[in-house]
């Protein structure tokens, strides 16, 4: 199946959704209450449905075209889900497969190791001293 051929049978597979949720902040709606026993979904402050209960027009915003998102309580834009997985597999095979398989190897290993070393050490030590010490030493007088 060509990757067109497949994007357009997958989009065809996708379900229409119905779009529409309820969506109340608790604290948006002090005169509203009874969420729960409406069927509203309620985390924390944030309630919702995906159809309209009670005097969901006074007491829940409506979104047309959200849907509800139970991971974060709130009503969200649809993604696309296909509802199922292509079978089609791609049977392109590659019509040569190399067989030659690289022989070169190294024939040695270098087995030689350094044996440079220094041949003299420095032996001279610096002799040079201060031969006069500051005697004057700073102080601070608060002014």
């Amino acid at each position: 199946m060509q990757p067109l051929t497949l994007l357009l049978t997958t989009l065809l597979l996708l379900p229409q959704v119905q779009s529409l949720c309820y969506e109340a902040f608790r604290p948006n709606f002090p005169s509203c209450t009874g969420w729960v026993a409406l069927g509203y979904t309620c985390v924390n402050d944030w309630c919702i449905i995906d159809s309209c209960q009670g005097t969901c027009m006074s007491c829940a915003t409506e979104y047309p075209s959200k849907v509800m998102d139970l991971s974060i309580n709130r009503c969200v834009l649809p993604t696309a889900v296909p509802t199922a997985v292509p079978t089609a597999i791609p049977t392109a095979v590659p019509t040569a497969i190399p067989t030659a398989v690289p022989t070169a190897v190294p024939t040695a290993v270098p087995t030689a190791v350094p044996t440079a070393v220094p041949t003299a050490v420095p032996t001279a030590v610096p002799t040079a001293v201060p031969t006069a010490v500051p005697t004057a030493v700073p102080t601070l007088v608060p002014t």
